[in-house]
């Protein structure tokens, strides 16, 4: 069965919220401190998880990349190898754009911003997505079941 509109926007606004402002601080910690382009990194970031959410399959990958290690995607190792590729696709696009947007299209220095970089904000993304998944399943599954009652 399809999921609900509703069950969409609900799950992408608790998942990828606090996913994006935790990548937006900590690379504005990383890159001299917090200002008001951390506001605008995150609101970026949070329309770029959405972007991702839509374009890519996020929950067959959750599901199907523990299956290679012959891992039950239902369990708490199937829940953190998920992870592993999820918040890699997740880390690796959204740091790329909040490169660009910040350094612009300078060659070598965005490539070696972003190797940096790339490392502390998958490991960021990667501990808050396996924080907030459960929460956003929860809350996205009320959505769901109010809406069908």
């Amino acid at each position: 069965m399809k999921p609900s509109l509703k069950y969409l926007i609900v799950l992408n606004i608790v998942m990828n919220l606090p996913i994006a402002a935790a990548m937006s601080i900590t690379a504005s910690l990383m890159s001299g401190g917090i200002n008001m382009m951390t506001l605008w990194l995150g609101l970026l970031g949070f329309l770029i998880a959405c972007v991702i959410n839509t374009v890519f399959p996020i929950q067959k990958i959750m599901a199907g990349f523990p299956k290679l290690f012959r891992v039950n995607p239902d369990s708490l190792g199937g829940a953190l190898i998920g992870n592993i590729a999820v918040c890699f696709i997740f880390a690796s696009i959204i740091t790329v754009c909040m490169l660009l947007i910040v350094i612009g299209f300078q060659f070598p220095d965005v490539i070696f911003a972003f190797l940096g970089m790339f490392p502390l904000l998958y490991l960021v993304s990667y501990i808050v997505s396996f924080i907030v998944s459960p929460l956003a399943m929860k809350a996205a599954a009320a959505v769901a079941a109010e809406q069908k009652a």
